[in-house]
């Protein structure tokens, strides 16, 4: 499903997709006055602290700088993912500087959580990172048509950014928007279901690849939410050349070529590499199947009749044209590009978990069952706020094994982090994946224990409350953290309520192995087995 050739680097490209603000929404907050100060620290505190040339890291090698040691046979880093986080931890401590490794700036990986809170704390209203740069230059130049003068939350910065993203604050992150949601969303887990158990063979197992039918579970609900449009995916079985079908795939694959062209040297803006032809033919493929059920879209929503009492929720695209068209096009492209992989995969993750822990599965069940305990029980936006367990479960798998391995920032302005100074200009990168699973913030770190989430284990020593604040953020924090968090919340959620109605999961054979490109993925096979509900 997705390229893995050991390209730990294209993690360091992470950025949170379609972010925006939701703990300190600033929606309202008027233009910021410009600070002339160039540090996020007293000039005292700056002079006195360590130059950035000692921050600790692997020395670099003249001409071939770092960039073999990440080589396979001859590195003594050629271990990638978690492994090598780790690695680079215990060695070199919570302060991290790689350098000159080929097609890579500089970084400077953060493993402590009170340093994250400061820069997170400091950076203000419009937080600055990398933008992803073959999406960039694709929307830049490839796509003038679409992105001439919007270019959208995955690819602006600065002014641009702030703009974009006051316009889509209001309708993407307002709780009782989410609520109107609920039944369409419920009304598509239960295709899900119903696909399930129509495939499943007599053993209830999947001769199939489950993390595809999980991505047109996930495709059919942005499809919903974003354009008010069925697309049928779990709806039989799909031709190979059906739109859904085609979308799904490129959704795959944006995260393969893209990220791997994230990482690769620049020479692909000079020439067209093999990859750099790939991820440019994705992007194009993505965007014009995407525009074409938009358009569609918007023909119906300019048909409808005043008087029309439809009952139907509005898209988020019919609500953003009453602000600005170019907007909600632009908005609706970047629900699809990056709401189908990111919930899919985390869906899958939990449905592992839950799989291979039964007590903890046991005790979800209860809890739904005991609110929705018959077939013709309908499930609520209060019903889902009445179901801690179940949100204790998604916050664990998603501490186990977040969807990106962390978040990257590029400083603004000078900070001392751990007695160094790390100028403007340079990205940090928050490794999370790491730093969730430490027993120095999580006892029993490599545990699937929901119950660390719950109020009433506030006092117990395994309680979240006791781990620093910032540790875990699957969502990020502050003015980039996720704007499509609502939505992947309810998809979640509501998906996991009709599982565990009717089917008890369970694993068999090995763990799976995981794979890493600019998300983090279970690898197939999925062995799954899907019991009925007694």
């Amino acid at each position: 499903m997705y390229y893995d050739n050991g390209r730990f680097l294209g993690t360091y490209t992470i950025h949170r997709q379609l972010e925006t603000t939701i703990e300190d929404c600033p929606a309202h907050v008027p233009k910021p006055k410009k600070d002339s100060s160039e540090y996020h620290c007293s000039k005292e505190e700056w002079d006195n602290a360590k130059p950035f040339s000692q921050i600790p890291g692997p020395a670099a090698l003249p001409i071939i700088g770092n960039t073999w040691r990440f080589l396979p046979k001859i590195g003594n880093h050629n271990i990638f993912g978690l492994k090598l986080f780790e690695k680079v931890n215990n060695q070199f401590g919570d302060i991290v500087k790689l350098e000159k490794i080929l097609g890579l700036k500089t970084l400077i990986q953060i493993y402590d959580p009170s340093d994250i809170e400061k820069i997170y704390k400091v950076e203000g209203v419009i937080p600055e990172r990398e933008i992803f740069p073959s999406l960039s230059y694709f929307r830049k130049n490839m796509r003038q048509d679409i992105f001439g003068h919007t270019k959208g939350l995955l690819t602006s910065y600065g002014e641009d950014w702030r703009a974009f993203r006051n316009k889509v604050n209001n309708i993407m992150m307002q709780p009782k928007m989410i609520k109107q949601y609920v039944e369409p969303v419920d009304n598509i887990a239960k295709e899900f279901v119903h696909r399930i158990q129509s495939i499943r063979g007599k053993d209830n197992k999947l001769s199939m690849d489950f993390m595809k039918e999980i991505n047109k579970w996930s495709l059919e609900s942005i499809a919903y939410l974003a354009l008010n449009t069925k697309l049928g995916c779990l709806q039989g079985e799909l031709s190979e050349d059906s739109t859904p079908a085609k979308m799904i795939k490129i959704s795959e694959e944006i995260f393969i070529y893209g990220g791997k062209l994230d990482v690769e040297p620049s020479a692909w803006k000079y020439y067209a590499t093999p990859t750099y032809k790939r991820a440019m033919k994705v992007y194009d493929e993505q965007v014009t199947f995407s525009q074409s059920l938009i358009q569609e879209a918007i023909e119906r929503i300019e048909a409808k009749s005043v008087d029309d009492l439809s009952d139907l929720e509005p898209s988020i695209l019919e609500k953003l044209l009453k602000i600005d068209k170019n907007v909600a096009i632009v908005m609706a492209l970047d629900m699809f590009i990056a709401g189908v992989d990111t919930t899919s995969t985390a869906l899958m993750n939990i449905f592992y978990y839950l799989s291979t822990n039964q007590t903890k599965q046991d005790v979800l069940r209860k809890e739904i069952l005991t609110l929705l305990p018959d077939d013709n029980s309908e499930l609520t936006a209060d019903i889902l706020n009445c179901l801690p367990y179940m949100k204790a479960c998604i916050k664990e798998a998603a501490r186990l094994y977040p969807v990106t391995a962390g978040t990257l920032r590029t400083l603004t302005k000078g900070i001392v982090l751990k007695g160094y100074q790390i100028p403007r200009g340079n990205d940090v990168v928050f490794v999370h994946m790491a730093i969730s699973i430490n027993e120095k913030h999580f006892p029993r770190p490599l545990e699937y224990i929901p119950e660390r989430w719950l109020r009433e284990n506030i006092n117990s020593d395994i309680s979240y409350k006791k781990a620093h604040p910032f540790c875990t953020m699957p969502f990020g924090f502050g003015a980039r953290s996720c704007i499509g968090r609502r939505f992947a919340e309810l998809e979640l959620e509501v998906a996991i309520v009709n599982f565990m109605r009717y089917f008890k999961l369970s694993w068999e054979g090995p763990p799976p192995s995981r794979g890493m490109s600019s998300i983090n993925f279970l690898k197939p096979p999925f062995n799954f087995i899907f019991d009925n509900v007694k």
